[in-house]
């Protein structure tokens, strides 16, 4: 489900009409699932080791968060933090580059079947790993919905919704360097070019855009989708290409070429799904996305597909459709490309990667 929404599954039932789809080829390769997880955001440690994952702790009477850190080998629970019950839904986690810090955002906006909305206080954080202990933390102007460490590990990037709209930008113990505008109504995602120069947001006016992160300065505006808001973005591991998955009706993964801003591959993915969370495979050849669908007579599935960078060609589709309603929340790719890993109905799922080559399966 959208991570910083936590909005009825009844409300988002109203469109039937499909368009086709690849032959499902069933669950991917399975190499265990733990339950209990929650994981609607995961992240590899850089050296591929551990996990950490955040998402929906309790909902009723109030929404409020958790983040669990796992070995990934094994899928052992090393740790579990709780946040206060003031804090909203744990919208994303990330290692930083060392692998000693796990930063995170959180904040929820709770909407009634009868309408009307109210946002639980929103936060962000630096914990150490894997002790948990609170390192730097800030209250932000809005809700942050998305987070990323730059590459060298001094600054951390967020994206802002609700009461501010900011993409901003700060050293890596939460001081301020630099607010940009960010996107109309909000801003949902945001992600360092590998070597940091660039800063790549999206949010609700349906855009992607391109900063320059020494000055501020907006490079490029990727057109977006009108029935639809990028949630999710990825630059591929040589930063020539960016990725973005979408939340909406008629939702697609777009790949873009950042040196021009031409567009590569506009991909339908489903005529209805919830957030589209977008990553490339460590080796560039393959973008992956999973997403929660609904399609008509079997309800709500998780989708997992991969495809080729080269010339956008679906390589490989699964289905998870085990639990009734359930989709894809959290999904990451091993540093290695070896293994993903994806939340599906409260579990933490490790599985083989169909693209990985010979040399990261040893």
């Amino acid at each position: 489900m959208f991570r910083f929404f936590t909005i009825g599954l009844a409300l988002l039932t109203g469109v039937c009409a499909m368009t086709s789809h690849a032959t499902a080829q069933g669950l991917p390769d399975i190499i265990y699932e733990r339950p209990g997880a929650r994981a609607s955001t995961i992240d590899f440690s850089p050296d591929g080791l551990y996990l950490a994952t955040g998402g929906l702790l309790e909902q009723n009477p109030w929404t409020f968060g958790q983040i669990k850190f796992w070995t990934a080998a094994d899928g052992a629970l090393l740790n579990t933090i709780t946040l206060n019950m003031q804090l909203g839904f744990t919208n994303e986690v990330q290692f930083s580059p060392d692998g000693q810090r796990v930063a995170s955002v959180n904040g929820t906006v709770d909407c009634g079947p009868k309408g009307g909305c109210f946002a639980h206080r929103p936060g962000q954080f630096v914990w150490s790993f894997p002790q948990g202990a609170v390192l730097a933390s800030s209250t932000p102007s809005g809700i942050p919905a998305g987070i990323d460490y730059s590459s060298d590990g001094g600054m951390l990037a967020t994206a802002e919704f609700y009461s501010s709209q900011a993409v901003k930008i700060y050293d890596s113990e939460f001081n301020l360097l630099r607010s940009l505008p960010g996107h109309e109504d909000g801003s949902f995602a945001v992600r360092f070019s590998p070597d940091g120069t660039l800063l790549a947001s999206g949010g609700e006016d349906e855009d992607v855009r391109i900063w320059r992160v020494s000055d501020g300065a907006l490079i490029r505006t990727l057109t977006g989708d009108d029935l639809a808001d990028p949630v999710y973005i990825s630059f591929s591991p040589d930063g020539s290409l960016i990725a973005a998955g979408y939340f909406g009706y008629e939702i697609t993964v777009r790949v873009w070429r950042v040196s021009d801003g031409q567009l590569l591959y506009s991909i339908p993915a489903d005529p209805y799904s919830s957030a589209s969370t977008v990553v490339f495979t460590p080796d560039g050849r393959h973008f992956a996305a999973g997403t929660t669908t609904y399609i008509p007579g079997r309800g709500w599935i998780g989708l997992i597909r991969f495809w080729r960078s080269s010339d956008g060609k679906l390589v490989r589709r699964y289905e998870d459709d085990r639990v009734l309603d359930a989709g894809i929340g959290g999904f990451a790719i091993s540093p290695s490309g070896a293994t993903f890993a994806y939340g599906y109905a409260g579990r933490l799922i490790l599985a083989r990667s169909p693209v990985a080559s010979r040399r990261s399966r040893r």
